[in-house]
């Protein structure tokens, strides 16, 4: 299949190489692929990593077209974007003969919205979650702002329009078949998660650890990873190191971060949790999974909301496949359902005291299991094995065969 690929996250960031790059280099040896992306301008200064990424997408066989992305101001910015992103998508289109469209996010799901009658290419929506609604409960939006009802407008377009629908969890897929209008024939609605590339997010060689170091319950390192921003919900992590710290005294916060550290050292120290007991680093992607495989357990709280049951937090599959658990909450896509199927972690119902002392005692516990290690290690291949998702992708494409 001629297949064109269009991200408005740039495959510079590390959430566009995992997320979009990762699967594009497995499927295009089974297909010609063309990879439309939008990068940030600091991401196309760093040359060496511009070029080294070049040479893999030629030695991949993809053919990329990058196009800059702009920011401010927001609706003339992303407007500019989208008809430059047409404009790119409807030469490749015609030139190429392409057959399927495939659109990450809602901003370039414009674009096979405006071109799909006339051209006659399939089109897979690959919606990754609410953003309208995620927009307005971070406070960016407001539920009767213009922006916000035209971008529901569109979401309904698109929903209407696409030949395959792209869900992160059933969670989501159950609130799409809620909302959506009707339509001749039905929606095809596929269940995709966010997966992980489980060669490279492996556990230690020693896979007791945290055990054969000593004395397990003396100095637990606990990890957290990514964002501070208003979706995760920092103060209860930080509680909940309060409260390992509260008990073994000699206890580590390991915080891997790159955007947000004086926030997150501010906060810590706030909350009293001394200097000598925290660190944050900010590593690039490659070195995640070095620094999960020091943490013992993992801790990350996501603001339940509408949005999020369609989510599938990116850092599950990468901590499981280190064989480490963690301890997070519910009503957030499937992932209660995961942890407590499959036992490698603890779900909280809310952020009480009682609440986060009960998880550590219930994660503490798990981590004399013997078992855990393997019980992660085959549950982020079962839920989030990129090869996986790799299948699923392709399964779809192939159905489009005329």
């Amino acid at each position: 299949m001629r297949i064109i690929f269009i991200s408005y996250d740039g495959i510079l960031e590390p959430l566009g190489y995992s997320q979009v790059f990762e699967y594009l280099k497995r499927l295009s040896g089974k297909h010609e692929i063309w990879l439309v992306s939008f990068e940030k301008n600091n991401d196309l200064i760093g040359v060496g990593k511009y070029d080294a990424l070049k040479k893999t997408m030629i030695e991949n066989k993809i053919s990329w077209s990058h196009l800059r992305y702009h920011k401010l101001p927001t609706v003339p910015a992303t407007a500019y974007d989208v008809a430059r992103g047409l404009i790119r998508a409807l030469l490749l289109i015609r030139k190429h003969k392409i057959e399927v469209v495939h659109t990450r996010g809602y901003v370039v799901s414009l674009i096979p919205l405006f071109l799909k009658k006339i051209l006659g290419f399939r089109w897979i929506f690959d919606m990754r979650g609410f953003w309208a609604d995620e927009k307005v409960e971070g406070g960016d939006w407001t539920p009767k702002g213009g922006l916000y009802r035209i971008t529901k407008y569109f979401e309904k377009k698109f929903l209407l329009n696409a030949d395959a629908v792209i869900s992160l969890s059933y969670a989501g897929k159950k609130e799409l078949l809620k909302m959506m209008p009707p339509k001749k024939g039905g929606f095809r609605i596929e269940v995709i998660p966010t997966c992980t590339n489980l060669e490279k997010f492996t556990p230690e060689k020693k896979s007791r650890r945290f055990i054969e170091r000593g004395d397990p319950l003396s100095h637990p390192t606990v990890g957290y990873l990514g964002s501070a921003s208003f979706s995760y919900l920092l103060e209860p992590a930080l509680q909940f190191f309060k409260i390992v710290l509260s008990r073994f005294e000699k206890s580590k916060f390991l915080i891997i971060n790159r955007e947000h550290q004086s926030l997150i050292r501010d906060r810590c120290l706030e909350m009293g949790i001394p200097e000598s007991a925290f660190e944050i680093r900010a590593v690039e992607h490659e070195a995640v999974a070095d620094e999960i495989r020091k943490m013992d357990f993992v801790v990350f709280f996501i603001r339940p909301s509408f949005s999020k049951t369609a989510s599938s937090p990116t850092k599950l599959g990468e901590i499981l496949g280190c064989g480490v658990p963690c301890v997070t909450n519910d009503k957030i896509g499937d992932v209660t359902e995961i942890i407590e199927e499959s036992q490698v972690g603890c779900v909280v119902r809310d952020f009480s005291e009682t609440s986060l002392v009960l998880a550590l005692d219930q994660v503490i516990n798990l981590t004399k299991d013997a078992g855990l290690v393997e019980r992660c290690v085959k549950a982020s291949r079962k839920y989030f094995d990129i090869n996986e998702g790799v299948k699923s992708y392709h399964q779809i494409y192939e159905s489009f065969r005329r």
